[in-house]
Formats: structure tokens, C-alpha cells, sequence
């Protein structure tokens, strides 16, 4: 039951604040000098930036799963009702 198709407004708009929210190029403009020349990325180095950047695909990463539990039928792929009736309700839960 894919719930975009009831409601895509509703999916529209939490994917645009979803996308400003982990500040991908549409919605990261420079704004000041500093930003301009190099971004706010100069100032880290090593692992800083490493846990920056982590932080920032993991958040990418949450947006991208509570879209698809939300407005995409949740965990269920293709073939999970398959897999329920040859295999078994177990081995199914484990693999989804």
C-alpha cells in the first residue's frame, strides 16, 4: 500500500524539507565570503570531517528510511508475500 499516490502533497513537501535538511545544493547557498572560497569544509581536517561528513550521510540515510516506511509501503519488497507462503513467516521477518 504505497501511500504517495493518496497523498503526494504531503510526500512532495517532506521530500523538499528533507533534501533542505541535509543541506544538499539547492537549499546550501554561500553566503559569505569565507563560504565562497572554500565552504565551511576548510575549517575541518582528518576526523572532523569524517564525523561531518558521517553525520551528514547518516542523516540522508534516516530522511531516505522514513520516506520509504512512510510513503512507500515500509519494509515489505517485492516477493515478501511469496517468501511468507513457500518459506515461512520466519525466515521471511529475518530477511526483511
Amino acid at each position: 500500500n504505497w501511500n504517495v499516490f493518496y497523498q503526494p502533497l504531503s510526500f512532495l513537501i517532506f521530500l523538499f524539507c528533507a533534501f533542505a535538511e541535509t543541506n544538499r545544493t539547492p537549499f546550501d547557498l554561500a553566503e559569505c565570503e569565507s563560504e565562497l572560497i572554500g565552504g565551511y569544509h576548510t575549517e575541518y581536517s582528518s576526523m572532523k570531517m569524517g564525523f561531518y561528513l558521517f553525520a551528514e550521510y547518516a542523516n540522508m540515510f534516516i530522511s531516505a528510511t522514513i520516506i520509504s516506511v512512510l510513503f512507500f509501503g515500509g519494509y515489505n519488497y517485492p516477493g515478501m508475500q511469496w517468501m511468507v507462503e513457500n518459506v515461512g513467516v520466519n525466515t521471511a521477518n529475518l530477511l526483511g
